[in-house]
């Protein structure tokens, strides 16, 4: 495991660098796990029902929340202690001091020896990008470069995913690529038409890779304050041949949106495919389904060659 950070090159705007780019270091943030994600990894996990960890769930919550309120320092499984605490301003005299010294109201975490050791011994990876946002150097803790050839991974829309697997890699390095849909967005396909989220490429250039990804609704669970899971849409895809004596067609149906469709034209004997209504002339195509769509083939008869006519006509004379 290990801790990863992004150094963006950023104008600074106060202070004795303002006006000057500077490389500035920050966690680099993932989706958020919502309370329904995770009592279900917790379930997976412990092979307890999630009935039974969503129930101990809301018990240890209400214990802490109860005990932290009241002043004291509560446990936090497996992590530390929390408790609340305060910032205020002094006051001069006694006769001053009031609720309105109050500034603000927060939450003390103090993690435990164990997670103090943990984090400190995990390694560093540090993502770097200049001012447009291109990705140009990956360090780790010892400071190392990574490799030579450069693998980018983009999201579209921008918003829609994060990645792991990006950096610099060695000629012959297998990178695994997974794309992350955010809250919100499902995985559509990458823009080679790879339609599985987490995939390898072997390294031997530099390369860029855009995965696209699609807002969906979602449905709830009940009251439970779930976020629910995604609804994935359906299209049809019609495909019609304008006239069935000249030939047929293949792979129309209703697919999940992002799917690749392979769609299909045979010319029958004496005919041959021209070409498909939205301009297309290969008979054997592969279409992603993002709406509905009707596809129509035509197909044209077949040209005789001037030698075949010559020798037609011959035959006619012949004995």
């Amino acid at each position: 495991m290990s801790i990863n950070l992004k150094a963006k090159e950023t104008l600074i705007q106060v202070g004795k660098y303002a006006g000057t780019y500077r490389y500035i270091l920050s966690p680099m943030l993932y989706n958020r796990l919502t309370e329904a994600k995770v009592i279900q990894e917790a379930a997976v996990r412990s092979g307890i029902t999630k009935g039974n960890i969503n129930a101990a769930w809301q018990a240890i919550g209400d214990v802490i929340q109860a005990w932290a309120t009241e002043g004291h320092s509560v446990a936090i499984p497996g992590l530390g202690t929390m408790r609340f605490g305060v910032k205020a301003s002094s006051a001069s005299s006694v006769e001053k001091v009031s609720y309105d010294l109050i500034t603000a109201r927060k939450v003390v975490f103090t993690p435990s020896v164990n997670i103090k050791n943990e984090l400190k011994n995990l390694s560093v990876s540090i993502s770097c990008y200049d001012r447009n946002g291109r990705l140009v150097k990956t360090v780790t803790s010892n400071n190392a470069e990574m490799g030579d050839y450069e693998v980018e991974l983009l999201a579209s829309p921008e918003e829609g995913g994060t990645f792991e697997g990006a950096g610099f890699y060695n000629e012959g390095d297998v990178a695994v690529l997974k794309a992350i849909a955010a809250e919100g967005y499902q995985f559509l396909k990458w823009d080679d038409d790879v339609l599985e989220a987490e995939r390898t490429i072997t390294v031997s250039d530099d390369v860029s890779h855009v995965a696209t990804f699609k807002k969906v609704a979602t449905s709830g669970e009940g009251s439970g304050g779930s976020t629910g899971t995604p609804t994935v849409n359906q299209f049809t895809l019609t495909v019609l041949s304008a006239n069935e004596e000249q030939g047929t067609v293949t792979g129309g149906g209703t697919f999940d949106e992002g799917t690749s469709a392979t769609i299909s034209a045979t010319a029958k004997s004496g005919y041959v495919f021209e070409k498909w209504s939205d301009g297309n002339t290969a008979a054997s195509r592969s279409i992603t389904v993002t709406e509905n769509m009707t596809l129509t083939a035509s197909f044209k008869a077949e040209e005789q060659s001037i030698i075949d006519i010559v020798f037609s006509k011959e035959s006619l004379f012949d004995p």
